[in-house]
């Protein structure tokens, strides 16, 4: 099987591929990997996907991954996910985003997760946004933070805001913010809120602010001292 040329292994069948054992899989070196059709890898079963290892993985064109079916990338271990490059996690569609589990989620590095794009980031699910881990929610960057959807926002645990960057939190938009659990936000990022976060906060979040977070307003961009000689930080969203 490994001396099989990389024109024959090209040149395989998408019929003759289902009948073709985990062991021809298992055996493919680095070179015959990348020769494989999109064709061929979008008919691949989740165990023959799953016979490839994490280096075997690497060598995947972005075209490749493109083609894997959500099915068959939901199958990968966790070892196989830690093989995917940066290039194939930037070119990952929204049905492959909602398709990854739990655990391969969490297995991802920040190189990993940092190139992730905006709309990928935007598909997350509840049940994805509740598995992610400290690591993942800090790993979001300026350009993802804005992209989670308001549900998402909602969900996210209180370990979670606080392992937000302070950058990715400042990032958040109006329309996120009212669903942010606000009681994690650390005094020092809160200080940094800009006027359009406070405006944005909804009279519950108001009233779970921790006192230090009160004083902060004081200092917080564009705001002049609480009480009545700052309308901004009373002109809340109820």
């Amino acid at each position: 099987m490994v001396a099989f040329s990389t024109a024959q292994i090209a040149g395989i069948t998408t019929a003759q591929l289902s009948s073709i054992e985990t062991a021809f899989f298992d055996v493919l070196t680095t070179v015959q990997v990348p020769v494989l059709t999109t064709a061929q890898i979008a008919a691949v079963s989740t165990s023959q996907l799953g016979a490839l290892d994490s280096v075997q993985i690497g060598t995947f064109t972005t075209d490749q991954f493109g083609a894997i079916t959500t099915g068959a990338l939901a199958a990968l271990d966790t070892s196989d996910v830690g093989g995917l490059q940066t290039s194939h996690m930037s070119v990952i569609s929204t049905a492959q985003m909602r398709a990854l589990t739990d655990d391969q989620l969490a297995a991802l590095n920040s190189a990993q997760f940092g190139v992730i794009g905006t709309a990928a980031i935007s598909a997350l699910t509840i049940s994805q946004t509740l598995g992610l881990g400290t690591a993942q929610a800090s790993y979001l960057t300026t350009d993802q933070a804005p992209a989670l959807s308001t549900d998402t926002v909602s969900r996210l645990t209180s370990a979670q805001v606080s392992a937000l960057a302070t950058d990715s939190l400042v990032a958040l938009t109006s329309l996120q913010i009212p669903s942010l659990n606000m009681s994690s936000v650390t005094t020092a990022t809160f200080a940094v809120l800009g006027t359009n976060h406070i405006e944005a906060l909804s009279t519950v979040q108001i009233d779970t602010l921790a006192t230090a977070n009160v004083a902060a307003l004081d200092h917080s961009p564009g705001l002049g001292p609480v009480g009545d000689a700052n309308p901004a930080v009373v002109c809340v969203a109820d």
